[in-house]
């Protein structure tokens, strides 16, 4: 879930990651060797609970990128990481549940996403 290439903002549709906790959350994916990632795109749950998003940071192999301010409406956000070169995409969330309906991550030559079908972790799966 969340680099399905599914941007189903609907949880129960089986698209969107979601952490079991609301603190210490995050969620991880891994790439084969490392990137320079420009940015990083967040599809965040549309069926209820948007403003748990407030606050998630993005990081890039570690390196800090930005934190989402949620915005009543607003669906996709975008975080700059300014070509940040990292194995991996990590977006955490200390105050709340963390839920990722599909994070895609571009990068390299011409903005190509790299993240479709990578592995990905989560701390706290809620299982269903």
């Amino acid at each position: 879930r969340a680099v399905d290439c599914n941007t189903d903002g609907n949880y129960f549709r089986n698209s969107c990651t979601h952490s079991q906790f609301n603190f210490n959350n995050w969620w991880t994916a891994y790439f084969d060797s490392n990137y320079a990632v420009s940015k990083v795109v967040v599809y965040n749950r549309q069926d209820c609970c948007q403003e748990r998003i407030d606050g998630a940071t993005v990081y890039v192999g570690g390196e800090y990128c930005g934190t989402i301010r949620y915005t009543q409406g607003r669906v996709i956000y975008s975080i700059d990481c300014n070509k940040a070169i990292g194995g991996d995409v990590a977006i955490t969330q200390s105050h709340n549940y963390l839920t990722l309906c599909e994070v895609k991550v571009y990068g390299e030559k011409d903005n190509t996403l790299i993240s479709h079908g990578r592995r990905t972790e989560q701390s706290h799966r809620r299982r269903r």
